[in-house]
C-alpha cells in the first residue's frame, strides 16, 4: 500500500512555500540580471559596472552601499575568478565583514555565485586589456622591424652602389693604362694605379 504524502494543514505553510519559491525566483533574476550585465563589460565600461553590481548585491543583501577594490589589496571580501584562488578584488559592503554573516543559506549561496560572475567578469576584462596591450606591443615591434629592415636594405644598396663605382673607376682606369701601353712607346703612359 502507497502513502500519500500528508496534506498541507493550514494556510500559513502554503504562505511560507510561496514566499520561499518568490525568494528562489527572485535571487534567479538577481542572478540572471546580473549576468546580462557583467557580460557586457568591456575594459573601457568594466569599473562602472562593476561597481553598479556591487550596489546591487549590497541591496540584495539589506546594505545600503557597497565600496569596490580592483587589485589584489583591499578590505573586504574577496573576489576571486571561478576556480581561482587569488583576490582579483574586494567588495566591502556595510554590516558585512563575511559570507558567514549572511543568515540564509540560500541567500549565501546566491551571495557565492554573484560573486563568481563578478570574478570571472573581471579576470575577462584583465585579459583583454593584457591581451590588447601585447597586441599593441607586437605593432609596433613591427613598425620598428619594418624600419630597421628598410634602412638595412638602403645601407645595402648603398654599398653595393659605392663598390660597384670603385670597381668601375678602377678597373676604367686600369683599362686605359694598359691601353696606352698596349698603343705602343710614342703615347704617353698614364699613372698607374697603386693595387
Amino acid at each position: 500500500m502507497t502513502s500519500t504524502p500528508p496534506a498541507l494543514e493550514t494556510v500559513a505553510e502554503l504562505r511560507e512555500l510561496y514566499r520561499a519559491a518568490e525568494a528562489r525566483a527572485a535571487r534567479m533574476r538577481l542572478l540572471s540580471s546580473v549576468g546580462k550585465s557583467l557580460s557586457e563589460a568591456r575594459p573601457d565600461n568594466a569599473i562602472s559596472i562593476l561597481n553598479a553590481c556591487a550596489e546591487r548585491l549590497a541591496f540584495f543583501l539589506g546594505g545600503r552601499s557597497a565600496d569596490l577594490a580592483l587589485g589584489d589589496v583591499g578590505a573586504g571580501i574577496p573576489i576571486r575568478a571561478p576556480g581561482g584562488v587569488d583576490a582579483l578584488a574586494f567588495i566591502a559592503i556595510e554590516g558585512l565583514t563575511s559570507e558567514q554573516d549572511i543568515q540564509d543559506e540560500e541567500d549565501r549561496e546566491t551571495f557565492r555565485l554573484y560573486l563568481e560572475l563578478m570574478g570571472g567578469a573581471i579576470d575577462r576584462t584583465r585579459r583583454e586589456t593584457e591581451r590588447q596591450r601585447l597586441v599593441e606591443t607586437l605593432q609596433d615591434r613591427e613598425k620598428r622591424l619594418e624600419t630597421l629592415v628598410e634602412r638595412i636594405f638602403f645601407a645595402q644598396e648603398s654599398e653595393r652602389l659605392r663598390v660597384s663605382q670603385e670597381l668601375h673607376d678602377g678597373v676604367a682606369q686600369t683599362a686605359t693604362a694598359l691601353a696606352r701601353l698596349i698603343e705602343g712607346p710614342g703615347s704617353e703612359a698614364p699613372d698607374m694605379p697603386a693595387a
